[in-house]
């Protein structure tokens, strides 16, 4: 009996160590807060230490808003705001088939920010990433950003053509 658990244990530590290529993209699938239309936030410290209300406003308000500029509608995605500098340099990235996004500090909080009279928004451009890829936008196209919608439902340009 020892030695067949013994062998068990053996075969379930054979695992570790591994790399998944896990939906969760090593970020793992937990959150502190999620909203109605499916949006989930998680606060990734010593990151932004965003409470529910701040959440709701930076997050979903933003996801709601860029949804009706897009015209596209889709269950929100996981956003986990880690610390700045933790993305080589990016200040976001999104996973469109997992309904991932992750941006850092400054650039969860960027939602609402006025730059110039225009609003410019890392959160609300991978949001973008997150609907074109949930509509079936090809995903060369949506990772070569050509979609008039980076320019209109984030103030940021795309590369049409």
């Amino acid at each position: 009996m020892r030695a067949l658990i013994a062998l068990l244990t053996l075969a379930l530590l054979a695992g570790c160590g591994q790399e998944f290529d896990a939906p969760d993209h090593g970020y793992g699938p937990g959150y502190d807060f999620a909203f109605a239309d499916g949006t989930r936030f998680r606060n990734d410290p010593p990151g932004t230490a965003f409470t529910e209300a701040q959440a709701e406003h930076h997050v979903a308000e933003a996801y709601r808003e860029v949804e009706a500029c897009a015209q596209i509608y889709a269950p929100g995605p996981l956003v986990v705001a880690v610390p700045n500098g933790t993305l080589d340099g990016h200040g976001g990235m999104t996973y469109p088939h997992d309904a991932l996004i992750v941006v850092t500090d400054n650039s969860a909080q960027d939602a609402w920010d006025l730059i110039d009279g225009h609003s410019l928004s890392v959160l609300r451009h991978e949001m973008i990433h997150h609907l074109l890829g949930a509509s079936g936008f090809p995903d060369d196209a949506n990772a070569g950003h050509r979609s008039p919608l980076f320019l209109a439902c984030s103030g940021e340009p795309g590369v049409l053509g």
